[in-house]
């Protein structure tokens, strides 16, 4: 955390003269280097909210339940306006505003006014409110379900596969019954699943297969 920081350019440049608890000021500290302060695997750390490399698990109609899909829909917000203790001026109060793209200040009407405790360079003030800008629009959805315990093997922040007819993503879930893999190459030659799907011929497809050990293979198919 401490080298993405560093490569961020992120600090966090507060004074604590209260009686807040010791658990919110971590959080607060975490919050200024996009991370969030909880326990992992029984030590108190931080989690980055970051994009992952890998995918870590795979969740489909066949493992999960209850499955829930919610879309805000939230008001237009053409830029965000910060009032912050400024390092470059001798840390007197300023006020940056950060524009969404398309906007800037004269065509801009819906300005949203925050405080970020912690953070006091203007660089960082506008990076942090782009972010929220994008967050906006692209963290709109929330998805719920249940499922077994396979969940526990995930962290908060890891980057899973999801599949399901409700939201017509994927073409569907199965699970392999059998397959031959050629004798020269080892490779998967044919599979066979417990159902059949509908395909389009001259179409190309894919499957993202889970096996009981080891990563998920992606097998693409030609129609």
């Amino acid at each position: 955390w401490a080298e993405y920081c560093d490569e961020q350019n992120l600090l966090c440049n507060a004074v604590f003269a209260d009686d807040t608890s010791m658990l919110d000021r971590l959080a607060q500290i975490s919050t200024t280097g996009f991370a969030m302060f909880m326990p992992r695997d029984g030590k108190w750390s931080v989690v980055i909210d970051n994009e992952r490399p890998a995918y870590e698990q795979l969740f489909t109609d066949r493992n999960v339940s209850k499955y829930i899909c919610e879309v805000a829909h939230p008001l237009p917000l053409h830029g965000i306006s910060v009032s912050f203790v400024d390092e470059t001026s001798k840390y007197a109060t300023n006020e940056r505003v950060t524009y969404d793209d398309g906007y800037t200040e004269a065509n801009a009407v819906y300005i949203e006014q925050i405080t970020l405790p912690g953070i006091t360079h203007p660089n960082v003030v506008h990076k942090y409110c782009r972010r929220i800008l994008a967050e906006r629009r692209l963290r709109r959805e929330l998805h719920t379900w249940e499922c077994d315990p396979e969940h526990l093997v995930l962290d908060v922040g890891a980057r899973v596969r999801f599949a399901h007819d409700v939201i017509s993503v994927g073409l569907g879930a199965a699970r392999i019954t059998c397959y031959t893999e050629q004798p020269s190459t080892g490779l998967m030659a044919y599979v066979t699943l417990d159902t059949t799907f509908q395909t389009t011929g001259g179409v190309d497809y894919a499957m993202v297969a889970r096996p009981s050990v080891g990563d998920q293979a992606v097998i693409r198919f030609q129609n």
